[in-house]
């Protein structure tokens, strides 16, 4: 007999399943935004402990992100999902140079997360409008 696999998105719609992704996603960079904030290239190049956390995170934000459908890569078509979808690829073979770690994070995260808060933010603020109409109209 087959076994069932747990779903944790079997009830939601790949729109709220894309926008979870999303939410996820943000997070994770802005943790990694959090372990840096104080530190400098000198250091976290020192830091082994702050390296693995840091690819961890990259590696999350990869995997998720390949779970997005198409139709919200194409939405949301400013984020260069190419780069995102191949953070593991080029982690590993960039694995010995923490140089290249720390530029992605400078560089490619900083970038990420302030266009998925604006996305997040735009998507709140259509939400709230649309709910406060239905109000209006009831």
């Amino acid at each position: 007999s087959k076994r069932l696999r747990y779903c944790p998105f079997a009830r939601y719609t790949p729109m709220q399943q894309d926008h979870q992704y999303l939410i996820d996603i943000l997070q994770a960079a802005q943790r990694i935004q959090e372990y840096i904030a104080d530190t400098s290239l000198p250091l976290f190049y020192a830091d082994i402990t702050l390296q693995d956390k840091v690819m961890g995170r990259l590696l999350n934000i990869d995997k998720t992100s390949q779970r997005i459908s198409a139709a919200t890569y194409e939405e949301i078509s400013d984020i260069e999902w190419h780069r995102i979808n191949t953070l593991k690829t080029r982690l590993l073979q960039e694995s010995s140079a923490p140089e290249q770690l720390w530029n992605i994070v400078q560089t490619e995260i900083p970038t990420l997360v302030k266009k998925l808060t604006v996305r997040m933010l735009t998507e709140e603020r259509n939400s709230s409008l649309s709910s406060d109409t239905l109000v209006v109209q009831g």
